[in-house]
């Protein structure tokens, strides 16, 4: 209860070198299906800027892809 992004973030240990933060995706079941959530993560860690730090649910699911080199 009361997780939220940055807690799941820093519990993982931060972003390596070749996450790309702000093109994380939260999946979230709702009763009219399942909605992906755009997170930018670098600017919660950085920025401060707190809009998409979501506080997590049961099932949902957040990806961080990989940044493009």
């Amino acid at each position: 209860r009361g997780m939220t992004i940055l807690d799941l973030v820093l519990d993982a240990g931060g972003l390596t070198t070749f996450a790309d933060g702000d093109g994380a995706l939260l999946y979230r079941k709702t009763p009219d299906g399942v909605i992906a959530y755009k997170v930018y993560i670098e600017q919660i860690l950085h920025e401060g800027r707190l809009l998409t730090n979501y506080e997590l649910r049961p099932s949902d699911i957040l990806i961080i892809p990989e940044s493009v080199f």
